[in-house]
């Protein structure tokens, strides 16, 4: 559900004039002269068609494996939450990157859920305890590939494009961040539901009185003279 309709905000934007694009996209110096809405909309931006599909499919497809094991609601208020949040670190830290689009902070948010799941909830080290730490093995290469330089260049993207790693890196943070709320929300419920079961249980059933055995008493010897 949530990764449908980020589907369906970025395939809307993607049909705005080119000076209505640019105003939503991550530029540093308008986010800090009053243009805020950047914050939410640079994720929802994208260099190229190709780039869109990308980073919204493969958005689409991490969500629908955290909806398996987050309510769609708290799915949604983590989007809500890491949008601004990434963005305001990227400003605030980054002072060299002066713009970017695209989802991909948000592919590394929902890949580090992903894979921080897989792990935690197998039972042992079975296929989803190796796919979860393949899943964060194959994150952390990418991010240091980008860090070094050595991501080949893409057709869909602008000459000379260098994939914003310190973006990536952030938006990985912020899905252990995500993770572990998701993680602390469920199992605090789950504890919650568990003490109620156990008190329904400890809970004396009424017996009723023809089902009730009298305690049986010692028999006194009878003397016989």
């Amino acid at each position: 559900m949530v990764g449908l309709l980020f589907i369906l905000a970025t395939a809307a934007l993607w049909f705005l004039g080119p000076d209505q694009f640019d105003r939503l996209a991550f530029d540093r110096f308008a986010i800090l002269n009053g243009e805020w809405w950047r914050l939410w909309s640079s994720h929802l931006v994208h260099y190229s068609r190709g780039h869109m599909i990308a980073d919204v499919g493969t958005l689409f497809f991490l969500a629908l494996v955290v909806g398996r094991f987050t309510k769609v609601l708290h799915l949604l208020l983590a989007f809500l939450f890491a949008m601004p949040v990434i963005t305001a670190l990227v400003v605030l830290m980054v002072p060299a990157l002066e713009h970017f689009r695209g989802a991909s902070a948000m592919v590394m948010m929902l890949w580090m859920v992903v894979s921080w799941y897989l792990i935690v909830e197998s039972k042992g080290f079975n296929f989803q305890f190796v796919l979860g730490y393949c899943l964060l093995a194959v994150l952390i290469g990418k991010i240091a590939v980008e860090y070094l330089g050595l991501m080949p260049s893409s057709l869909d993207m602008p000459r000379g494009y260098i994939p914003p790693w310190q973006v990536h890196i952030f938006g990985a943070l912020v899905g252990l961040l995500a993770f572990n709320a998701f993680y602390q929300i469920y199992t605090q419920q789950n504890l919650r539901r568990i003490e109620k079961i156990r008190a329904r249980k400890k809970k004396a059933l009424p017996t009723k009185l023809k089902d009730y055995k009298l305690p049986e008493t010692p028999q006194q010897p009878v003397n016989r003279k």
